[in-house]
C-alpha cells in the first residue's frame, strides 16, 4: 500500500519534470508559457473557488453525520420512536 503512494506521487512529479521540459522546445515554449500565465491569472479565482467547495463539502459532512446518527437511532429504538 505505501510503495503505490510513493509510486502516485513520483509518477505526478515526472509528469510535471516532464511539462517544464516542453519550454526546451520552440514549437510547445509558448504553451506553456500560456499555461503558466494562465495559471498565474486565475489564482485569486482558485482561492475563491477552494473556499466554496470546503464550505459545501463541510455542509455535507454534518448532513452525512446526522444522517449516521439517525440511522443508528432507527436500529436501537426502532422507526415509531424517532423523529
Amino acid at each position: 500500500m505505501e510503495v503505490s503512494r510513493v509510486a502516485s506521487v513520483m509518477i505526478i512529479v515526472v509528469w510535471i519534470y516532464l511539462y517544464f521540459w516542453l519550454r526546451i522546445f520552440r514549437s510547445t515554449a509558448i504553451y506553456v508559457q500560456m499555461i503558466n500565465t494562465t495559471i498565474y491569472d486565475i489564482k485569486e479565482y482558485m482561492l475563491v473557488f477552494i473556499m466554496c467547495l470546503m464550505m459545501f463539502g463541510n455542509g455535507i459532512l454534518v448532513l452525512d453525520n446526522y444522517m449516521l446518527q439517525y440511522d443508528a437511532a432507527l436500529e436501537i429504538y426502532g422507526e415509531e420512536n424517532t423523529y
